[in-house]
């Protein structure tokens, strides 16, 4: 078969020239700087950036572990909002002994209408500790101020372990509410404290952008997300600022652990 010979004009659209090499790696520079800038300003800086949040009412007084907490028991708490936009109660949980499965149950109602669920977020028994400080997270609340609210806390029928419990001051230390172990009213408030958000529109986990629940210790500041990326990324894995960002990103993902 003869050979032909192509004129390079025809060719030439397939190997670009120098200048045109240049101008293409310019342009993918660029589209790959615009897409990291997206990733910072659109995800990164809201989840790592400090939260508007406010805190309302503590109850920081604890002397005693509950009782165990099983299927069968409800343990509550009775709180008055003072702002609106009410988006997070904090309480602390107890676990002796890992738990082979289940789930604790937070459930939040106003107190007028406690038949009414406003919100149901599950933890995994699993990630217990001795004497862990949880956020139960969930969108703000808007017209919150001044109701009364009620939180339980009880667990799945499924679950496998001795029970969880929680920290309470045995003495009325807690005017506005009271303790409440199957809806008997018993001396005493459990540890608690109520936040609100104080922003335009949630854009976080820490700031009630769905329903979720995250261990007090997974905040990462702003100053130590920069030593984070100050480290090679080799080391940063090895980090507790990688695995809190780790499980703030699952937080993103799931609206529900």
């Amino acid at each position: 078969m003869r050979l032909r010979w192509v004129p390079w004009q025809v060719c030439a659209p397939l190997f670009p020239g120098r200048g045109e090499r240049r101008h293409s790696w310019l342009s993918l520079s660029l589209l790959l700087l615009v897409m990291n800038l997206d990733e910072l300003l659109r995800v990164l800086k809201p989840a790592y950036a400090e939260p508007q949040v406010g805190e309302g009412d503590t109850q920081s007084n604890f002397c005693c572990v509950s009782d165990p907490i099983d299927y069968s028991t409800t343990m509550g708490q009775t709180f008055l909002a003072r702002e609106n936009n009410l988006c997070a109660v904090r309480i602390m949980l107890v676990s002796k002994k890992p738990f082979a499965r289940g789930n604790a149950v937070f459930s939040l109602f106003e107190a007028a209408h406690p038949q009414q669920v406003l919100h149901t977020i599950q933890l995994p028994l699993k990630e217990i500790g001795i004497g862990s400080r949880y956020y139960f997270m969930f969108p703000p609340i808007h017209n919150s101020k001044n109701k009364k609210y009620l939180f339980n806390i009880t667990l799945l029928p499924d679950t496998q372990g001795e029970g969880i419990a929680t920290w309470y001051e045995a003495e009325d230390a807690y005017k506005e509410g009271s303790l409440f172990v199957n809806g008997k009213q018993l001396t005493g408030d459990m540890y608690f404290s109520t936040h609100y958000f104080t922003g335009m529109k949630p854009c976080s986990p820490w700031e009630g952008v769905h329903e979720t629940v995250l261990d007090q210790g997974l905040f990462v500041t702003v100053r130590e997300m920069r030593f984070y990326y100050e480290y090679l990324p080799e080391v940063r894995a090895k980090t507790v600022t990688h695995k809190k960002i780790q499980q703030v990103e699952r937080a993103f993902l799931n609206k529900n652990p």
